[in-house]
């Protein structure tokens, strides 16, 4: 089992957070949290979770992307999935969760759909 690490970069269009790892219901919680507080520090209109290097998403790590995108659109943020692995979406899909996110195949395709979606 490989940790989740998350990595960010701030841009001017947003924020990247590069998810790295397993996102079970351990890292679920701790990457909500960081997230969160991530938000508030930044000014910015999108949230993009780059997901190249994350391997595995659990029941309880779908349930916390859903929480997390609840509490962005509440705070005006667009949250916006990017470059899932294939097992990761082929999850997503088969749950039905893949129409309740915004995925974008690339970070920069993410932040255009933030553009278009909050301008």
């Amino acid at each position: 089992m490989r940790h989740l690490e998350i990595n960010t970069d701030f841009t001017a269009e947003g924020v990247v957070a590069y998810l790295s790892g397993e996102l079970d219901a351990k890292a679920a919680s701790d990457l909500n949290v960081e997230l969160i507080s991530i938000m508030q520090l930044a000014n910015a209109y999108a949230l993009v979770l780059e997901c190249s290097g994350l391997e595995y998403v659990s029941s309880a790590g779908m349930g916390e992307l859903l929480s997390l995108a609840k509490t962005c659109k509440e705070a005006g943020i667009k949250l916006i999935l990017c470059q899932l692995q294939p097992q990761v979406q082929q999850k997503l899909v088969v749950t039905g969760m893949i129409k309740r996110l915004t995925v974008a195949h690339t970070v920069e395709e993410a932040f255009q759909m933030g553009a278009s979606i909050t301008g």
